[in-house]
């Protein structure tokens, strides 16, 4: 059903059109997922087995967030030797305009202090939740 408006007591007001970007954005200051092989931002390696990447949510949630990854979440870093696999164990700092992703692989494939890029690896998915 479509074009319907539901009011609350006797009086009807306009019928409002909303864009469907301002709907989503609306939907989006309480829920967003963030699906497979999408870019997340450019990381730090931290340490050798370790980087840091500051993430910001699409839209500035209503509250902060709880955030949740599907099982076996996994990221890849594409640094200058070529990509690395890990898992994205920690969102540090979650605010509502974004968090700080912690990824640690299991081998030491980066230099302290190298910069790299940050993508969810393809199938894998993170949800970002301010629906209380």
């Amino acid at each position: 059903i479509t074009g319907v408006q539901l009011e609350v007591g006797e009086v009807a007001t306009p019928f409002e059109h909303r864009l469907y970007q301002d709907e989503l954005f609306a939907c989006k200051y309480f829920f967003e997922r963030v699906s497979g092989a999408e870019f997340l931002g450019a990381t730090l390696c931290y340490q050798t087995n370790r980087t840091f990447t500051p993430w910001h949510w699409q839209v500035e949630k209503r509250g902060t967030p709880a955030v949740s990854v599907s099982d076996g979440t996994e990221v890849q870093v594409q640094a200058e030797d070529g990509y690395h696999t890990g898992s994205a164990t920690t969102f540090d700092t979650i605010t509502v305009h974004g968090t700080r992703i912690q990824m640690d692989t299991s081998n030491t494939p980066f230099t302290d202090g190298e910069a790299g890029i940050l993508k969810l690896k393809s199938g894998n998915y993170i949800d970002i939740s301010s629906e209380y």
